[in-house]
């Protein structure tokens, strides 16, 4: 499961879509889910892949990670663990009304995808400023008027080449 909760949320991040990722840190006692266990939710609020154990735990995740996304402008993270039974202590972990009667904690990653820059003019400096930001695993678009400055041989990382008119590329 986890390979598919991080190929979603890899997928969400190269549409250009915020992701919260949820992961089951560390259990004791009878707990819905296990180390490992991961959820990730994209930015719309709407969508998510995995579990972390189901019920009132993965309501309360699920909800916080909406509420993480809504707030974060930039990556963020914490980590919170939860008791899973009524009597559970709120100074040590965040009490949930359950029967499980475990602990469980849970770390929430806030990503963001990485930027997109468009090049405007595929000469050298073009060129040096495309292979900086490929180092980064930033996405690339160049334009350049002239075709042979856009070529794959130039920019082989860049996901649009352009080489139209000014007017026309912007239309």
């Amino acid at each position: 499961m986890t390979a598919r909760v991080l190929a979603w949320a890899l997928s969400e991040l190269g549409q250009r879509r915020r992701v919260a990722l949820a992961t089951v840190l560390t259990t004791s006692g009878s707990v819905p889910g296990k180390t490992g266990a991961r959820l990730a939710m994209s930015s719309d609020g709407m969508r998510w892949e995995g579990t972390v154990g189901g019920a009132g735990l993965e309501k309360n995740v699920l909800n916080r990670c909406q509420e993480l996304l809504g707030a974060s402008t930039e990556p963020s993270a914490e980590v919170i663990t939860y008791g899973l039974n009524k009597g559970a202590k709120g100074y040590e972990v965040t009490p949930l009304d359950s029967l499980c009667g475990g602990r469980v904690t849970i770390s929430i990653e806030v990503m963001m995808p990485m930027p997109h820059v468009l090049i405007m003019g595929g000469g050298h400096c073009g060129e040096a400023l495309a292979a900086c930001l490929d180092a980064l695993t930033w996405s690339v678009s160049v334009h350049d008027t002239r075709e042979e400055f856009v070529s794959v041989d130039r920019y082989p990382h860049a996901v649009e080449r352009s080489s139209q008119s000014v007017k026309a590329y912007f239309e």
